[in-house]
């Protein structure tokens, strides 16, 4: 992570399989839920936070679900 990152742009799906697009390269949440714990160590490390995604991540399931 350079110390300049202000954002990243990581797609995440449930099922990629079934991803009406960029299946491929999503992740799970599960998966994702890991790198963003790993992401936040380095992040404290370099003296950097992130921002919480609980709330676009529930957003999203909402979204992929069709409610």
């Amino acid at each position: 992570m350079c110390p300049r990152t202000v954002e990243l742009g990581i797609e995440v799906h449930p099922d990629p399989a079934r991803a009406l697009c960029d299946g491929p390269q999503s992740l799970h949440p599960e998966t994702f839920d890991r790198l963003m714990g790993e992401l936040a160590q380095v992040a404290l490390a370099v003296g950097r936070g992130l921002a919480p995604t609980g709330l676009f991540l529930e957003q999203a399931a909402t979204l992929v679900a069709g409610k």
